[in-house]
Protein backbone atom coordinates (compact mmCIF):
# COMPACT_ATOMS: atom_id res chain seq x y z
CA UNK A 1 0.00 0.00 0.00
CA UNK A 2 1.32 3.35 -0.73
CA UNK A 3 0.06 6.42 1.17
CA UNK A 4 1.07 10.35 0.80
CA UNK A 5 2.36 11.89 3.61
CA UNK A 6 2.41 16.21 3.52
CA UNK A 7 4.93 18.08 5.81
CA UNK A 8 3.29 20.16 8.02
CA UNK A 9 5.07 22.59 10.38
CA UNK A 10 8.68 21.54 9.00
CA UNK A 11 8.45 18.15 10.35
CA UNK A 12 5.00 16.68 11.64
CA UNK A 13 3.90 14.50 9.27
CA UNK A 14 -0.21 14.32 7.79
CA UNK A 15 -1.60 11.36 5.67
CA UNK A 16 -5.02 11.93 3.73
CA UNK A 17 -8.62 10.48 5.51
CA UNK A 18 -9.74 9.34 2.27
CA UNK A 19 -6.46 7.76 1.39
CA UNK A 20 -6.34 6.37 4.50
CA UNK A 21 -9.31 4.86 4.52
CA UNK A 22 -9.49 3.67 0.95
CA UNK A 23 -6.40 1.66 1.14
CA UNK A 24 -6.05 0.94 4.88
CA UNK A 25 -8.35 1.20 6.64
CA UNK A 26 -11.93 0.06 4.97
CA UNK A 27 -12.35 -3.25 5.44
CA UNK A 28 -11.69 -2.68 9.12
CA UNK A 29 -14.58 0.67 9.55
CA UNK A 30 -16.86 -1.70 7.51
CA UNK A 31 -17.00 -5.08 9.92
CA UNK A 32 -16.20 -2.92 13.37
CA UNK A 33 -19.04 -1.53 14.81
CA UNK A 34 -19.41 2.07 15.46
CA UNK A 35 -19.02 1.57 19.16
CA UNK A 36 -15.13 0.79 18.55
CA UNK A 37 -14.62 4.06 16.45
CA UNK A 38 -16.04 6.06 19.77
CA UNK A 39 -12.92 4.23 22.13
CA UNK A 40 -10.40 7.14 20.14
CA UNK A 41 -10.17 10.85 19.70
CA UNK A 42 -8.10 11.30 16.35
CA UNK A 43 -8.10 15.25 15.50
CA UNK A 44 -8.49 15.81 11.62
CA UNK A 45 -7.58 18.63 9.78
CA UNK A 46 -8.86 20.83 6.87
CA UNK A 47 -6.57 20.80 3.76
CA UNK A 48 -5.40 23.86 2.08
CA UNK A 49 -5.35 24.78 -1.61
CA UNK A 50 -1.78 23.88 -2.12
CA UNK A 51 -2.29 20.48 -1.05
CA UNK A 52 -5.26 19.88 -2.29
CA UNK A 53 -3.41 20.29 -5.57
CA UNK A 54 -0.48 17.94 -4.13
CA UNK A 55 -2.91 15.52 -3.70
CA UNK A 56 -4.67 15.63 -6.60
CA UNK A 57 -1.29 15.64 -8.86
CA UNK A 58 -0.38 12.31 -6.74
CA UNK A 59 -3.74 10.88 -7.07
CA UNK A 60 -3.63 11.63 -11.30
CA UNK A 61 -0.07 11.60 -12.58
CA UNK A 62 1.65 9.04 -10.48
CA UNK A 63 -1.08 6.58 -8.66
CA UNK A 64 -3.66 6.57 -12.16
CA UNK A 65 -6.33 7.93 -9.57
CA UNK A 66 -6.01 4.57 -7.72
CA UNK A 67 -7.34 7.02 -4.36
CA UNK A 68 -10.60 7.76 -6.32
CA UNK A 69 -11.95 10.02 -9.55
CA UNK A 70 -13.31 12.70 -7.13
CA UNK A 71 -11.48 15.74 -6.90
CA UNK A 72 -9.42 16.44 -3.26
CA UNK A 73 -11.04 19.77 -2.69
CA UNK A 74 -10.20 21.77 0.81
CA UNK A 75 -13.25 19.86 2.63
CA UNK A 76 -10.78 16.89 2.75
CA UNK A 77 -9.13 15.74 6.02
CA UNK A 78 -5.79 14.83 6.58
CA UNK A 79 -4.69 13.32 10.35
CA UNK A 80 -1.50 13.00 11.64
CA UNK A 81 1.14 10.27 10.50
CA UNK A 82 1.76 9.23 14.25
CA UNK A 83 -2.27 9.13 14.90
CA UNK A 84 -2.79 7.09 11.65
CA UNK A 85 -0.21 4.14 12.59
CA UNK A 86 -1.85 3.87 16.43
CA UNK A 87 -5.84 3.59 14.68
CA UNK A 88 -4.48 0.72 12.68
CA UNK A 89 -3.14 -1.16 15.19
CA UNK A 90 -6.24 -0.23 16.91
CA UNK A 91 -8.39 -1.63 14.80
CA UNK A 92 -6.20 -4.73 13.87
CA UNK A 93 -6.54 -5.57 17.47
CA UNK A 94 -9.73 -5.06 17.54
CA UNK A 95 -10.65 -7.25 14.21
CA UNK A 96 -8.56 -9.94 15.72
CA UNK A 97 -10.94 -9.83 18.88
CA UNK A 98 -14.07 -9.45 17.85
CA UNK A 99 -13.96 -10.86 14.30
CA UNK A 100 -11.31 -13.17 13.74
CA UNK A 101 -12.24 -14.13 17.96
CA UNK A 102 -8.71 -14.45 18.60
CA UNK A 103 -6.90 -13.32 21.86
CA UNK A 104 -3.44 -13.96 23.34
CA UNK A 105 -1.64 -12.85 26.84
CA UNK A 106 0.39 -10.68 24.92
CA UNK A 107 -2.34 -8.19 23.25
CA UNK A 108 -2.23 -4.77 24.27
CA UNK A 109 -5.79 -5.51 26.30
CA UNK A 110 -8.16 -8.16 27.35
CA UNK A 111 -9.77 -9.50 30.25
CA UNK A 112 -8.76 -11.49 33.38
CA UNK A 113 -11.44 -13.87 35.03
CA UNK A 114 -10.84 -14.05 38.96
CA UNK A 115 -11.30 -17.56 40.15
CA UNK A 116 -13.33 -18.81 37.08
CA UNK A 117 -15.87 -15.87 38.00
CA UNK A 118 -15.18 -12.18 38.03
CA UNK A 119 -14.53 -10.81 34.83
CA UNK A 120 -12.28 -7.72 34.97
CA UNK A 121 -10.68 -5.73 32.00
CA UNK A 122 -7.55 -4.63 31.53
CA UNK A 123 -4.66 -2.14 29.28
CA UNK A 124 -0.98 -2.42 29.08
CA UNK A 125 1.23 0.27 29.74
CA UNK A 126 4.58 0.23 29.30
CA UNK A 127 4.80 -3.56 29.63
CA UNK A 128 2.47 -3.66 32.70
CA UNK A 129 -0.99 -4.45 32.48
CA UNK A 130 -3.84 -2.01 34.49
CA UNK A 131 -7.48 -2.82 35.64
CA UNK A 132 -9.56 -0.45 36.31
CA UNK A 133 -9.88 1.16 40.18
CA UNK A 134 -13.61 1.22 39.57
CA UNK A 135 -13.85 -1.88 39.86
CA UNK A 136 -12.93 -2.20 43.47
CA UNK A 137 -14.95 0.26 45.14
CA UNK A 138 -14.36 -1.68 48.82
CA UNK A 139 -10.82 -1.01 48.88
CA UNK A 140 -11.05 2.31 46.80
CA UNK A 141 -9.45 4.44 49.93
CA UNK A 142 -6.47 2.37 50.65
CA UNK A 143 -5.44 1.59 46.57
CA UNK A 144 -6.04 5.24 45.40
CA UNK A 145 -2.53 5.86 47.05
CA UNK A 146 -0.96 3.43 44.57
CA UNK A 147 -2.77 4.10 41.34
CA UNK A 148 -2.12 5.75 38.29
CA UNK A 149 -3.85 7.45 35.10
CA UNK A 150 -3.85 6.46 31.67
CA UNK A 151 -4.93 8.27 28.65
CA UNK A 152 -4.81 8.66 25.14
CA UNK A 153 -4.07 5.05 23.50
CA UNK A 154 -3.40 2.99 26.63
CA UNK A 155 -6.83 4.40 27.65
CA UNK A 156 -8.89 3.46 24.05
CA UNK A 157 -7.70 0.04 23.90
CA UNK A 158 -9.41 -0.43 27.81
CA UNK A 159 -12.38 1.36 26.47
CA UNK A 160 -12.90 -1.00 24.38
CA UNK A 161 -12.96 -3.70 27.09
CA UNK A 162 -15.39 -2.13 28.54
CA UNK A 163 -17.55 -1.51 25.71
CA UNK A 164 -17.07 -5.53 24.56
CA UNK A 165 -18.25 -6.15 28.90
CA UNK A 166 -21.25 -3.77 28.52
CA UNK A 167 -20.16 -1.50 31.44
CA UNK A 168 -21.90 2.22 31.77
CA UNK A 169 -20.11 4.60 29.49
CA UNK A 170 -20.33 7.58 32.67
CA UNK A 171 -17.81 4.98 34.49
CA UNK A 172 -14.83 5.53 31.67
CA UNK A 173 -16.24 8.51 29.69
CA UNK A 174 -13.13 10.72 30.66
CA UNK A 175 -10.29 11.73 28.51
CA UNK A 176 -8.12 9.94 31.80
CA UNK A 177 -9.19 7.02 34.09
CA UNK A 178 -7.54 5.72 37.09
CA UNK A 179 -5.90 2.21 37.03
CA UNK A 180 -4.61 -0.15 39.46
CA UNK A 181 -1.78 -2.38 38.53
CA UNK A 182 -2.63 -6.16 38.18
CA UNK A 183 0.17 -7.03 40.59
CA UNK A 184 -1.33 -4.81 43.34
CA UNK A 185 -4.54 -5.84 42.95
CA UNK A 186 -3.40 -9.74 43.59
CA UNK A 187 -2.11 -8.83 46.85
CA UNK A 188 -5.27 -7.89 47.94
CA UNK A 189 -6.82 -11.60 47.11
CA UNK A 190 -6.51 -14.67 49.49
CA UNK A 191 -3.50 -17.17 48.50
CA UNK A 192 -4.80 -19.46 45.84
CA UNK A 193 -6.76 -16.97 43.99
CA UNK A 194 -6.48 -17.80 40.08
CA UNK A 195 -6.55 -15.29 37.59
CA UNK A 196 -6.68 -16.64 34.00
CA UNK A 197 -6.10 -13.96 30.37
CA UNK A 198 -9.65 -14.45 29.11
CA UNK A 199 -11.86 -13.02 26.20
CA UNK A 200 -15.67 -13.24 25.97
CA UNK A 201 -16.79 -15.59 23.43
CA UNK A 202 -20.00 -13.34 22.88
CA UNK A 203 -19.68 -9.57 23.89
CA UNK A 204 -22.09 -6.75 23.79
CA UNK A 205 -20.91 -5.35 20.87
CA UNK A 206 -20.09 -7.69 17.55
CA UNK A 207 -19.29 -7.31 14.18
CA UNK A 208 -21.83 -5.45 11.86
CA UNK A 209 -23.39 -7.84 8.92
CA UNK A 210 -21.97 -8.14 6.12
CA UNK A 211 -24.01 -6.07 4.42
CA UNK A 212 -23.81 -3.16 5.75
CA UNK A 213 -22.67 -0.05 3.00
CA UNK A 214 -20.38 2.90 3.22
CA UNK A 215 -18.85 4.85 6.23
CA UNK A 216 -18.85 8.60 6.00
CA UNK A 217 -15.29 10.11 5.58
CA UNK A 218 -13.19 10.80 8.73
CA UNK A 219 -16.19 9.75 10.98
CA UNK A 220 -13.23 7.93 12.89
CA UNK A 221 -12.31 11.54 13.49
CA UNK A 222 -12.73 14.58 15.81
CA UNK A 223 -13.39 17.04 12.89
CA UNK A 224 -12.53 20.44 12.75
CA UNK A 225 -14.31 23.28 14.11
CA UNK A 226 -16.31 25.11 11.24
CA UNK A 227 -16.06 24.73 7.59
CA UNK A 228 -14.18 24.96 4.95
CA UNK A 229 -15.24 27.57 1.86
CA UNK A 230 -17.71 25.87 -0.04
CA UNK A 231 -16.44 25.32 -4.24
CA UNK A 232 -18.43 22.94 -6.54
CA UNK A 233 -16.99 19.73 -6.66
CA UNK A 234 -15.59 18.34 -9.54
CA UNK A 235 -13.74 15.02 -10.88
CA UNK A 236 -9.96 14.26 -10.31
CA UNK A 237 -9.50 15.84 -13.98
CA UNK A 238 -10.87 18.36 -13.95
CA UNK A 239 -9.26 19.96 -10.73
CA UNK A 240 -5.91 19.09 -11.83
CA UNK A 241 -3.77 22.49 -11.45
CA UNK A 242 -2.38 22.00 -15.30
CA UNK A 243 -6.01 22.57 -16.34
CA UNK A 244 -6.52 18.77 -17.58
CA UNK A 245 -9.94 18.76 -19.11
CA UNK A 246 -10.64 15.67 -20.59
CA UNK A 247 -9.84 12.13 -20.24
CA UNK A 248 -7.86 11.72 -23.96
CA UNK A 249 -5.64 14.64 -21.95
CA UNK A 250 -4.88 12.39 -19.29
CA UNK A 251 -4.65 9.30 -20.96
CA UNK A 252 -1.64 11.43 -23.41
CA UNK A 253 0.08 12.58 -20.00
CA UNK A 254 -0.04 9.17 -18.35
CA UNK A 255 1.34 7.92 -21.39
CA UNK A 256 4.31 10.30 -21.68
CA UNK A 257 4.60 9.43 -17.98
CA UNK A 258 4.93 6.12 -18.86
CA UNK A 259 6.81 5.77 -22.07
CA UNK A 260 9.80 8.37 -22.48
CA UNK A 261 11.38 7.91 -25.94
CA UNK A 262 13.81 10.62 -27.01
CA UNK A 263 14.33 13.42 -24.91
CA UNK A 264 14.99 17.07 -25.69
CA UNK A 265 17.39 19.44 -25.35
CA UNK A 266 16.26 20.73 -22.32
CA UNK A 267 15.75 17.70 -20.78
CA UNK A 268 19.36 16.72 -21.46
CA UNK A 269 20.48 19.77 -19.45
CA UNK A 270 18.15 19.04 -16.84
CA UNK A 271 20.00 15.91 -16.40
CA UNK A 272 23.10 17.70 -16.56
CA UNK A 273 22.29 20.09 -14.29
CA UNK A 274 21.91 17.27 -12.06
CA UNK A 275 24.95 15.57 -12.52
CA UNK A 276 23.55 13.35 -14.84
CA UNK A 277 24.20 11.22 -17.87
CA UNK A 278 21.21 10.19 -20.08
CA UNK A 279 23.54 7.74 -21.94
CA UNK A 280 24.41 6.07 -19.01
CA UNK A 281 20.56 5.68 -17.52
CA UNK A 282 18.31 2.67 -18.24
CA UNK A 283 14.76 3.69 -19.43
CA UNK A 284 13.61 2.42 -16.24
CA UNK A 285 15.52 5.32 -14.39
CA UNK A 286 14.63 7.89 -17.08
CA UNK A 287 10.99 7.03 -16.22
CA UNK A 288 11.22 7.53 -12.59
CA UNK A 289 13.18 10.80 -13.13
CA UNK A 290 10.01 12.13 -15.00
CA UNK A 291 7.51 10.58 -12.43
CA UNK A 292 9.09 12.20 -9.86
CA UNK A 293 9.26 15.57 -11.54
CA UNK A 294 12.93 16.37 -11.60
CA UNK A 295 12.75 15.90 -15.93
CA UNK A 296 10.20 17.81 -17.42
CA UNK A 297 7.55 15.79 -20.16
CA UNK A 298 8.59 16.42 -23.52
CA UNK A 299 7.50 19.57 -25.55
CA UNK A 300 5.27 17.53 -27.43
CA UNK A 301 2.72 17.37 -24.26
CA UNK A 302 4.28 20.80 -22.44
CA UNK A 303 0.80 22.21 -23.45
CA UNK A 304 -0.64 19.69 -21.01
CA UNK A 305 1.16 21.25 -18.37
CA UNK A 306 3.96 20.12 -16.42
CA UNK A 307 4.12 18.19 -12.66
CA UNK A 308 4.89 21.37 -10.87
CA UNK A 309 2.53 22.76 -8.69
CA UNK A 310 3.26 26.44 -9.17
CA UNK A 311 4.09 27.10 -5.97
CA UNK A 312 5.84 30.38 -5.72
CA UNK A 313 9.55 30.08 -4.82
CA UNK A 314 9.42 26.28 -4.18
CA UNK A 315 9.88 23.09 -5.98
CA UNK A 316 9.03 19.12 -5.25
CA UNK A 317 10.96 16.19 -5.01
CA UNK A 318 9.53 12.73 -4.41
CA UNK A 319 11.56 10.74 -1.34
CA UNK A 320 9.87 7.72 0.02
CA UNK A 321 9.53 6.44 3.60
CA UNK A 322 9.04 2.80 4.92
CA UNK A 323 6.26 2.44 7.27
CA UNK A 324 5.85 -1.07 9.07
CA UNK A 325 2.29 -1.69 9.56
CA UNK A 326 1.24 -4.59 11.89
CA UNK A 327 2.84 -7.16 13.87
CA UNK A 328 1.81 -9.56 11.09
CA UNK A 329 4.34 -7.79 8.80
CA UNK A 330 2.60 -5.59 6.95
CA UNK A 331 4.64 -2.77 5.00
CA UNK A 332 3.69 0.37 4.11
CA UNK A 333 5.83 2.40 1.36
CA UNK A 334 5.08 6.11 1.97
CA UNK A 335 5.87 8.50 -1.04
CA UNK A 336 6.91 11.98 0.70
CA UNK A 337 7.12 15.15 -1.14
CA UNK A 338 9.43 17.76 -0.01
CA UNK A 339 9.45 21.60 -0.22
CA UNK A 340 12.63 23.10 -1.45
CA UNK A 341 13.45 26.48 -1.54
CA UNK A 342 15.20 27.66 -4.60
Amino acid sequence: VFLPLIFRYTTEKYTSVRMVERKLLHRYLQMLPPEVNSCTCIRSYYITDAESKLLNEINLKHTDCTFGKEAFTSKDLVVKLRDTREFHKFLDLCHKKLVLKKSNASDRCGFFRINGESVVPYTVKEGVKYVPLFYFEGETDHLKLKSESVEGWDLAYLKFCCKVQGIRNELFANDTCKVVALDEIKGHFPAGTTFEDYWPAKGSIEPVPSSRHGVSAGNWTQKPAGQPAAKPSQSAVQMQPNGLQSLNQLSALNAAYRHPQQLTAAQLQQLSLQGLQAPQMTGQQLQQLIRAGLVAVSSSQDKLGSSSLGLTGSSWVWTWQLYRGSSRGRHLLLPTRHSQEN
